[in-house]
């Protein structure tokens, strides 16, 4: 494997598998050969982060790895959660969706300001 600090890894992988999402993305499985310890921990520091992915059956050079941090151009975070609710409501449809939408964001709200801790400046 072939790291670098702030260029993210290489490594030989199979590609084993793809499902489509229902946000229109995809899940893309690869399974690697064994890793060493110092392999693992690279790599793990990469898990649950947004990057960019190259795969071909050959090696890339350096040069064709791209050195600039990656932007995500996507939906955003709360896009991405409307959508996610959206397909629950799909599931299991309780009225209209937009008054779905409300009652389910204003539980993930309370949920968040339950967990914030009194300020007493306030």
């Amino acid at each position: 494997m072939k790291l670098a600090d702030k260029l993210g890894f290489q490594v030989p992988a199979f590609l084993t598998g793809i499902r489509r999402l229902s946000d229109g993305g995809l899940g893309i499985n690869f399974h690697t050969n064994e890793l060493d310890d110092e392999e693992m921990i690279a790599i793990n520091q990469y898990f649950q982060k947004f990057g960019w992915l190259m795969f071909r059956e050959n090696e890339f050079t350096p040069e064709e790895i791209p050195v600039e941090d990656a932007d995500f151009e996507g939906k955003s975070a709360s896009q991405r959660l409307r959508a996610v609710l959206f397909v629950w409501w799909k599931q299991k449809p309780e009225g209209e969706f937009e008054e779905f939408y409300k009652k389910r964001m204003e539980k993930i709200i309370s949920m968040v300001k339950n967990k914030l801790v009194p300020d007493s400046r306030m």
